[in-house]
């Protein structure tokens, strides 16, 4: 199964990437890592992300770090529509379904 990424939801998952290595050096790899771990587990079993409103899906990234990843499941792909900080409000994301 092919992985889209909305041009948004890379940019905050590069933007946290970065954010985590100025913090730590080391740690934006890792979250990196945890990331693509997540994205990977998807591949495999893309319906495993607790349902969300409308289309979404969100799957938490594990190993520590306090993100989800938003997508929903197309026929061939699985579309990323957020890399979200836990504490943000999801509501930002419905208008990016039409992004793809």
């Amino acid at each position: 199964m092919n992985v889209d990424f909305n041009r948004l939801a890379e940019k905050e998952f590069l933007e946290a990437v970065a954010y985590y290595e100025k913090r730590t050096p080391g740690l934006g790899r890792r979250f990196r890592n945890a990331v693509e771990q997540t994205i990977d587990a998807l591949k495999q079993f893309p319906e495993s992300g607790r349902p969300g409103r409308k289309e979404v899906r969100v799957r938490i990234v594990k190993k520590r770090f306090p993100y989800n990843i938003v997508y929903s499941v197309r026929s061939d792909s699985v579309y990323i529509v957020s890399v979200m900080h836990q504490k943000r409000r999801p509501s930002h994301v419905y208008s990016r379904l039409s992004d793809a």
